[in-house]
């Protein structure tokens, strides 16, 4: 397990709080934050809320997964590139691709699925699931799906959907029409969702979270051509809080612990050209559940 005092993510509404120790897996691949930010607490409403985001990448060898201890970290921050309208990069032109989303988001209300690369000239794709119950499909592109003004459709199979996209904003305001990512609104964790939504030759359809025994199985063409495939068991990660009950010295004996149960498994992230994958645990809870001062350790632990 790994230890730090951490504070990512507070902002000026935080009064009093205490640097807060952290505890989280330290195996191969793994990486992790504890964040504050805003999440939907209702139809029209946000709370503030602390999260625990982990993340662990892989390698696939022989269709498993192999943890990646030189593999993608945690990423704070959008990675972004200036492209022109064949999805080159240009410094010269004006159009914004974004090569990898941050992944500080509190809540996704659903699971995404990104799938970067693995797209060639202007053909189909589809992506598949299965839990054992049979294949489902997550995603479908028809040929000639490539957009002139969305350039991550001309390089990555299923990758990031705008986030000025209509199709994404909407999600996030049904009941407000000039609705800004930075805003309160309610519905605001499934704006967060990445993944590729329905329109201009796309088709997503609606999945809750992955499964965490699984077979994930992606195509370049709807013909099966050019296929990537793993199946995949990943452990069950717990998280819990201690807070200081104020009943006595502030010592570890008068710390009591807030048990916050099992992690969502909400994001995979898979290169099939490069062979790699990361997979992102996710769980929050409303920051005042008790005095904010009160907070002491946060703990994600492997079970």
């Amino acid at each position: 397990m790994q230890r730090h005092t951490d504070t990512e993510g507070s902002d000026d509404s935080a009064e009093s709080v205490m640097d807060m120790d952290t505890l989280f897996p330290t195996d191969t691949g793994y990486s992790a934050r504890f964040i504050r930010g805003l999440r939907g607490a209702g139809p029209t409403a946000t709370e503030d809320a602390g999260a625990a985001i982990v993340k662990r990448s892989f390698t696939v060898s022989a269709g498993a997964l192999i943890p990646d201890a030189g593999g993608e970290a945690i990423l704070e921050g959008d990675d972004v590139v200036i492209v022109d309208d064949q999805g080159n990069t240009d410094p010269t032109d004006d159009l914004i691709r974004v090569r990898r989303e941050s992944d500080l988001v509190v809540r996704k209300n659903h699971g995404d699925v990104i799938v970067l690369g693995h797209h060639g000239g202007d053909i189909g794709g589809r992506v598949e699931i299965d839990s054992g119950s049979g294949a489902q499909t997550w995603l479908t592109r028809t040929a000639g799906a490539n957009n002139a003004g969305d350039p991550d459709t001309q390089v990555n199979l299923f990758g990031w959907h705008p986030r000025d996209a209509a199709t994404r904003l909407d999600e996030a305001r049904p009941a407000f029409p000039d609705f800004d990512p930075a805003s309160e609104s309610g519905n605001l964790d499934h704006f967060w969702n990445a993944h590729r939504r329905t329109g201009g030759g796309f088709s997503a359809f609606s999945r809750t979270y992955t499964s965490t025994g699984t077979v994930a199985i992606f195509h370049q063409a709807v013909d099966g051509s050019k296929t990537f495939g793993f199946s995949y068991s990943f452990p069950t990660l717990t998280a819990r809080y201690f807070a200081f009950c104020g009943c006595g010295p502030d010592r570890e004996a008068f710390w009591g612990p807030v048990d916050l149960g099992a992690m969502t498994l909400d994001t995979l992230v898979i290169r099939p050209d490069a062979a790699t994958v990361s997979a992102v645990w996710r769980i929050s809870w409303p920051w005042e559940q008790v005095p904010p001062d009160s907070y002491r350790r946060l703990e994600v632990r492997e079970d």
